[in-house]
């Protein structure tokens, strides 16, 4: 009788805890990776096919500044080969994410 009764007082104690943990950390305000936008660039340059692929890239863009990693899911990279265009996309990680070319 006395291990019951102990177990229900630290059943109650852990769910009262439990309880005000929750409104605590939910007052907080912490967003979910899912809730932030992730930044559409423009960036121009010349496109440059590579012989051998990254794990994450396919391309490269070599702007004025700087050596961009290129990827796409949607534009099909290949044909713009060694011309200067405008690519627009969102990064994912050092990876830019081609959304579509001018």
């Amino acid at each position: 009788m006395k291990n019951i009764l102990i177990f229900l007082i630290v059943i109650i104690i852990l769910g009262v805890g439990g309880y005000f943990g929750f409104q605590y950390i939910s007052r907080l305000g912490v967003s979910s990776p899912a809730s932030q936008e992730i930044p559409v660039v423009t960036k121009t340059g010349v496109v440059q096919k590579l012989p051998k692929p990254g794990d994450d890239y396919t391309h490269m863009l070599k702007t004025s500044d700087a050596l961009i990693k290129l990827n796409s899911y949607t534009v099909t990279l290949d044909g713009y080969a060694n011309k200067n265009v405008s690519v627009t996309g969102q990064y994912s990680g050092d990876t830019l994410f081609v959304d579509s070319v001018k």
